[in-house]
């Protein structure tokens, strides 16, 4: 899991090179999908400093307010542990009755 972690890593730090969002210049649903997933980097083994253009796209939306209000909803979320499958479906019950 570590290395292809790592491999993806490479893939987005490549296409952010140019770029300040992953779609380009404009901050998209492609950046609200994968910037929780980048904020788990130490939990994912990476050296996040190997990746340099990861590193600034993690500066750059973390400086974004509604980024830091979305996060700030999760903020109490234990990720060290992980849902059971009916956990899981609990809360997607839970969900769909509002």
């Amino acid at each position: 899991y570590t290395e292809e972690t790592a491999r993806l890593y490479g893939v987005l730090n490549k296409q952010l090179a140019n770029k300040t969002y992953v779609a380009g210049d404009e901050y998209s649903i492609a950046d609200m999908a994968i910037y929780p997933w980048i904020t788990l980097y130490e939990h994912q083994k990476q050296d996040i400093w190997q990746f340099p253009h990861i590193a600034r796209y993690l500066e750059t939306m973390a400086a974004r307010d509604d980024v830091q209000r979305g996060m700030h909803k999760y903020a109490d979320f234990d990720w060290e542990t992980s849902l059971t499958e009916a956990q899981l479906q609990e809360l997607m019950e839970q969900h769909l009755r509002g």
